[in-house]
C-alpha cells in the first residue's frame, strides 16, 4: 500500500509540474502576439464621373478591417471582412482616408492617406438650336454630352443673366422680344469643376413681310406698320378677350391719347390694291371697353 502511495504522489507531481510548464508556455506565447503589419490601401477610381471608388487594402495578421472614409463629419468607421469588397461613393474633392487593420487579439494598426477624386469634363458636347419658322422670336434649345448631368442655358438677351438648368436632351424653349443679334451659350456640367461649353450666334428679324388680307394680326413675321394720325396710337397685343366671336391670340389695339382729334386713328398700308371686282364684303370685329362706341371702315 505505502508504494501504490508514492506512486500517485509521483504522478501528482508529474501532472502539477506538466500544467505549470503549460500555462507558463502560453503566456509567452501571448506576449509574443503583435499588432499586423504591412497594412497597404490601394484605390480603384471608376472613369464614369460616378465617384464611385473601391478600396483595396491588404496587411499581414489581419482578420478584419475598419475603414474612414473621410467625407463625412464625426464619421464612425466601417468594418469589413478580410475578403470583403470595400465601395464608397465620392463627391468631386480631396479626401483623408484612415484604414485600421485589426488582429486576432485586438490589436491593430492604421495606414492613412489622402485620396484625390477628380470628374471628367463633358465630352461630345452636342447643341441643337432650333428657330421657329412661324415666329422668329422663339428658339428651342437642347444639347447632350458624355459625362454630363445638367446644361446651363443663357439666351444672351439679358445683363446679368440666370441660365435656364436642363438635362440633358432636354428641350428649352425662349422668346425673344426683340429683333437682333444674340449669343446662345451652353455650358454642360459632369458634378465637378470641370465644364465643356459652346457658343451660337442666332438672329432674330424684325417682321418685314408686307400687309395683305385677310389681315388677322397672327402673323409674326407680317409688318403690322401702323401711321398714326390725330393723337392716337395703334399697335398688335395679345387678346385681352379671347372669346364670342374673336378668339385669336393676337388682335390690333387702338388708344386715343387725351387731346386726341375727334376723327383720330390709325392705318395700315397694304401691298397692293384691293380688287373689288372680287372683294365686296368686307368684316371687322371690335371690342370696345365704352358702350356705344362706333367704328368706321373707310
Amino acid at each position: 500500500m505505502k508504494y501504490l502511495k508514492n506512486i500517485s504522489l509521483l504522478f501528482i507531481l508529474l501532472v502539477a509540474f506538466a500544467a505549470c510548464n503549460k500555462e507558463y508556455d502560453n503566456l509567452k506565447s501571448v506576449d509574443s502576439v503583435t499588432a499586423p503589419s504591412n497594412v497597404q490601401v490601394q484605390f480603384n477610381i471608376a472613369q464614369d464621373n460616378s465617384g464611385m471608388v473601391t478600396i483595396i487594402p491588404s496587411a499581414d495578421g489581419v482578420v478584419k478591417y475598419k475603414v474612414l472614409f473621410g467625407d463625412t463629419a464625426d464619421e464612425t468607421a466601417s468594418e469589413y471582412g478580410v475578403y470583403d469588397k470595400i465601395t464608397h461613393t465620392y463627391s468631386e474633392g480631396t479626401f483623408h482616408v484612415v484604414v485600421t487593420a485589426v488582429g486576432l487579439t485586438g490589436l491593430s494598426t492604421s495606414a492613412e492617406t489622402d485620396l484625390s477624386v477628380t470628374f471628367k469634363a463633358p465630352e461630345n458636347l452636342v447643341v441643337t438650336i432650333d428657330q421657329d419658322a412661324a415666329n422668329p422670336h422663339v428658339v428651342s434649345v437642347s444639347a447632350k454630352a458624355d459625362y454630363a448631368t445638367v446644361m446651363d442655358i443663357y439666351f444672351g438677351d439679358q445683363e446679368n443673366e440666370e441660365p435656364v438648368h436642363a438635362l440633358p436632351e432636354e428641350v428649352v424653349e425662349h422668346t425673344y422680344a426683340d429683333p437682333g443679334d444674340y449669343i446662345i451659350r451652353v455650358v454642360a456640367k459632369s458634378g465637378g469643376a470641370a465644364t465643356t461649353e459652346e457658343r451660337d450666334t442666332i438672329t432674330v428679324t424684325a417682321a418685314s413681310d408686307p400687309v395683305n388680307l385677310p389681315i388677322d394680326f397672327e402673323s409674326f413675321t407680317v409688318n403690322y406698320a401702323f401711321e398714326n394720325f390725330g393723337n392716337a396710337f395703334s399697335e398688335v397685343v395679345d387678346n385681352p378677350d379671347a372669346s364670342g366671336i374673336n378668339t385669336s391670340a393676337k388682335v390690333a389695339q387702338m388708344t386715343k391719347n387725351d387731346g386726341a382729334e375727334v376723327w383720330a386713328g390709325s392705318f395700315l398700308t397694304m401691298e397692293n390694291p384691293i380688287d373689288f371686282s372680287t372683294n365686296k364684303l368686307f368684316k371687322v370685329k371690335v371690342l370696345s371697353p365704352k358702350a356705344g362706341a362706333i367704328v368706321k371702315l373707310k
